[in-house]
C-alpha cells in the first residue's frame, strides 16, 4: 500500500509552507495483515476517517488504526459526498460502505446485478456515478434507486468521468466527449482539445483545473473555453506522466505523477514550488491517488 503515504503526508506537511526547505513528510503504513502493493483511489468521511481502495477491498485508517472492510474482491475506486458516505466500485459491482446489523462495517451492495469491473466514480449533487467500460450505472441517493446508460455503436467504450461547473461528462473511445443530461448522452464540445482528451478536473472555489492525456495543464471558463498553464517544470512533468491534481489554496496545486513523484505548482504562474520524489523522501514515484486532508 505504498500510495497512502502520497496522501496522507498533506496532513502535516502544509503548516510548514511557508518555511523554507524541503516540505516535511510523514510516511504511514498498514501492518502486514492490511498491507496491499497498490492503492487505486482514496476518501475521507465527515469524521477524518480515510479510506483506501486496494486489490484486497477497502481499507479504512483513523490516524492510528488500520482496519479491512470485508467486501467483494479488489475496488479501484471511491468517493465522498457532502453527508460524508464514502461509495466504492470494484471488480465485482459498486456499493455504499455501511454497517451491518451487528455494527460491523462492511462494503454494502447497491444493484441487483453483478456488474463487473467499476474502474471510476463520481459524484454530482444526490447523484453516484460508477463508470464500466460498457454501462454507466447512476445512482439516486434520494429515491436509492439506480438507472444505466450503455454504450452504442456511436460512442464505443467509455474511458473516463469528469466534472465541470455542475455538469458530468463522459469520455467515449469512438465518439470523443458526451455530457449526461437526464440520463442521456449529448454530444459535448470543449474548447482547445479537440484532438485530445481530458483526464481530470480538480475544483476550488469553481476555479477548475483541467489536466489532458498531453500532460497539459488549463484553467477553465464557464463556457468551457481553455486557458492554457504554462509550468515552469513542463519537460519534467511531460516525462513524469501527470495523473491527477488537488488544490491546497488558490496559489497552490500539488499534481500527481506516475514516474515523478508530486509536483506543487502555483496555477497562476505555472512555477514550481517544490518536487517530491524519491530522490526527497518518497518511497515510491508512481503516485495513482491524492487527496487534501
Amino acid at each position: 500500500m505504498r500510495l497512502v503515504i502520497y496522501a496522507l503526508f498533506f496532513i502535516s506537511g502544509f503548516s510548514v509552507l511557508g518555511q523554507s526547505g524541503n516540505y516535511f513528510l510523514s510516511h504511514y503504513v498498514p501492518n502486514q495483515e492490511h498491507f496491499n502493493n497498490v492503492c487505486f483511489s482514496m476518501a475521507q468521511d465527515n469524521h477524518g476517517i480515510l479510506y483506501f481502495a486496494t486489490k484486497a477491498g477497502v481499507v479504512q485508517f483513523d490516524g492510528r488504526n488500520w482496519t479491512s472492510i470485508s467486501g467483494h474482491g479488489a475496488v479501484y475506486t471511491l468517493s465522498s459526498n457532502s453527508n460524508g458516505e464514502i461509495f466504492w466500485g470494484g471488480a465485482k459491482g459498486f456499493g455504499r460502505i455501511n454497517y451491518d446489523s451487528n455494527g460491523f462495517i462492511q462494503e454494502e451492495l447497491l444493484t441487483d446485478t453483478i456488474p463487473k469491473d467499476i474502474f471510476q466514480s463520481l459524484i454530482n449533487g444526490n447523484k453516484v456515478f460508477f463508470l464500466g467500460d460498457q454501462i454507466i450505472y447512476i445512482f439516486s441517493t434520494t429515491t436509492s434507486k439506480t438507472v444505466e446508460i450503455k454504450s452504442t455503436n456511436l460512442t464505443g467504450s467509455f474511458t473516463g468521468l469528469f466534472e465541470l461547473f455542475g455538469k458530468v461528462y463522459v469520455n467515449t473511445d469512438r465518439g470523443g466527449t458526451f455530457r449526461i443530461d437526464e440520463n442521456l448522452l449529448t454530444k459535448a464540445k470543449i474548447d482547445a482539445y479537440e484532438n485530445s482528451e481530458i483526464i481530470f478536473t480538480a475544483e476550488f472555489n469553481k476555479t477548475y483545473l483541467v489536466g489532458t492525456k498531453e500532460n497539459k495543464i488549463y484553467f477553465c471558463s464557464p463556457n468551457l473555453k481553455l486557458h492554457a498553464v504554462t509550468l515552469e517544470d513542463q519537460t519534467y512533468a511531460s516525462a513524469s506522466v501527470i495523473t491527477g491534481a488537488c488544490w491546497i489554496n488558490k496559489q497552490l496545486v500539488v499534481l500527481g505523477t506516475l514516474r515523478g513523484g508530486v509536483i506543487f505548482v502555483n496555477p497562476l504562474s505555472g512555477k514550481t514550488k517544490e518536487i517530491v520524489n524519491y530522490n526527497t523522501g518518497l518511497p515510491d514515484n508512481e503516485v495513482f491517488a491524492m487527496i487534501t486532508d
